[in-house]
């Protein structure tokens, strides 16, 4: 597996993050699988911050419901997507103050919910309001939960987007530990023409973890969730620099040939950049 130094931008394929078989028999691991789907009329969401396994490594890191990555949210323009975020982190020796801790990054246990691409208010809970909006500044410490609403203008466009913790001081710990999800604006009906929106839907949050970048992060804000994740992975001979296909590690998608797809992509990382395209398997 490429182990590239920190802050490095690995020169990947599309291919050796995840394998198109076109009606080939060519497998380099599991079946690509893609995230759980909740979509805004259907109610209010929920989701529960706490830990999860990092895939296979032994060790725990910061998720949504277990899992890397959240859940996928999809939103009408004119709806409302309303949930309840849950931190259920315990308050034993995870959110020492900022003063506390030697350097910049502290309160590792309080979180909050922020979207990128959004055009929506950050007023709520502060303002009077019943629920909180996209308000970075807004805590949610271990214990506590928060309802959230997003009145989505009927005018939105449609898109790819994505959500993650945003709390200041803990936000790149805990987004680069893997809680973060992406968020589909759907495209209004006709907007676009029939073969377009008809085309299958491929989902991929391709994760890069620099785990020495987040043992670096979690020994300052002394973190008890990966104080140790660069070490147990060097220990078990495993690379340090790791790339994760929604959570999966070199995962197989198998697609039919003759078809166009639209793919839906989204790097979520830290002080990490990626290149992607397409290979043949004959080149």
């Amino acid at each position: 597996f490429f182990r590239a130094p920190p802050f490095a931008m690995p020169e990947w394929s599309l291919r050796q993050l995840l394998v198109c078989c076109t009606l080939m028999q060519v497998a380099w691991g599991a079946e690509l699988k893609y995230p759980e789907e909740w979509h805004a009329v259907d109610g209010n969401g929920y989701i529960a911050f706490g830990e999860g396994n990092f895939s296979n490594f032994g060790f725990q890191t910061y998720t949504y419901d277990q899992g890397i990555p959240g859940r996928t949210f999809r939103v009408k323009p004119g709806e409302v997507l309303g949930l309840r975020l849950h931190n259920v982190l315990s308050a034993l020796g995870t959110n020492y103050p900022c003063g506390q801790t030697a350097g910049e990054f502290c309160m590792a246990g309080t979180t909050n919910f922020h979207t990128h691409g959004l055009h929506v208010s950050s007023k709520g809970l502060e303002t009077g309001l019943p629920h909180s909006g996209d308000d970075v500044f807004h805590g949610i410490g271990p214990g506590q939960q928060t309802q959230y609403r997003f009145d989505i203008p009927a005018n939105h466009m449609g898109g790819t987007h994505w959500y993650h913790p945003h709390h200041h001081h803990s936000m790149a710990l805990q987004t680069h530990g893997g809680a973060a999800g992406m968020l589909i604006v759907e495209d209004p009906d006709g907007h676009l023409p029939p073969e377009y929106a008809g085309m299958p839907e491929r989902q991929l949050v391709i994760s890069g973890f620099n785990l020495g970048t987040m043992q670096t992060m979690a020994r300052s804000a002394e973190a008890h969730l990966l104080q140790n994740a660069e070490s147990l992975a060097l220990m078990a001979g495993r690379d340090n620099n790791v790339f994760l296909v929604n959570g999966q590690l070199d995962p197989t998608m198998t697609i039919e040939g003759g078809k166009w797809h639209r793919f839906r992509m989204l790097f979520a990382a830290v002080e990490q950049r990626l290149q992607v395209s397409i290979t043949s398997l004959t080149n």
